[in-house]
C-alpha cells in the first residue's frame, strides 16, 4: 500500500498545483531556484506559527502578496 503522503486540504492542493511549473524549472534547468520560490509562497500561506492541524481561511490566503518583499526581523 502506497503512503499517502502528511499533506492534506488546502495545503496539499497549493503543492499539487506547483507540480506543472517544477517540472518547467527542471526542464530548464532551474529547479533549484523554483523549489526555493514554491517553499518561500508556501511559507507566507501556511506559515510555521499555525497548527498542523488548522489551515489558514480563504480571506487569510486572499490578503497574501507574494510578490511583496517580506520585513526584515
Amino acid at each position: 500500500m502506497v503512503h499517502p503522503g502528511a499533506f492534506q486540504g488546502k495545503c496539499k492542493h497549493f503543492l499539487m498545483d506547483e507540480r506543472e511549473g517544477y517540472a518547467q524549472a527542471v526542464q530548464e534547468d532551474r529547479a533549484a531556484e523554483q523549489i526555493a520560490d514554491v517553499f518561500h509562497r508556501y511559507i507566507k500561506q501556511f506559515p510555521i506559527s499555525l497548527p498542523d492541524n488548522m489551515e489558514p481561511s480563504d480571506e487569510d490566503l486572499a490578503k497574501i502578496n507574494n510578490s511583496a518583499l517580506d520585513p526584515e526581523p
